[in-house]
């Protein structure tokens, strides 16, 4: 076994069980995630899910599926292994903080990809709100389960 092998697998199941003084941590799998995500922000969570793709930049960002057509984005924090290509398919177990982005208008009209910033205005009228939600989880730690 590689040294950096025996890296990996010791960085990315580091610091997967609760810490001494941490926050409750909240055991999910990823089919629950969208209907609880709201009362989830901002709370450590363990999430179990299969990789379905990996962002532009796949070392820092991959997506679990779900079972809906909405994928949950992980970005990887400074501290985590960075994802690779092998994780494609895989499940794993992601130790991580709920962040939510705010998408109003001051954001829209600080999107530079036009685009992409007529897209999300159309959303936000059709919504009939003042914001969208956009949820995405900062991975510390990572596991394969399979």
């Amino acid at each position: 076994m590689s040294l950096f092998m025996v890296f990996s697998l010791t960085s990315s199941s580091f610091g997967f069980y609760q810490k001494k003084g941490e926050k409750e941590v909240v055991n999910i799998t990823a089919s629950e995630f969208n209907n609880k995500v709201p009362e989830l922000v901002g709370k450590i969570i363990i999430i179990t899910g299969t990789v379905e793709n990996l962002g532009k930049n796949a070392a820092k960002v991959l997506f679990l599926a779900n079972g809906s057509d909405n994928k949950i984005k992980v970005v990887a924090s400074k501290k985590v292994t960075p994802f690779t290509e092998d994780l494609k398919g895989k499940t794993l177990d992601i130790k991580g903080i709920v962040k939510e982005t705010i998408i109003d208008d001051e954001y829209i009209n600080n999107i530079k990809n036009q685009k992409r910033a007529e897209t999300l205005r159309k959303k936000l009228k059709e919504s009939g709100k003042d914001h969208l939600s956009a949820y995405f989880i900062v991975a510390r730690s990572y596991k394969v389960v399979e």
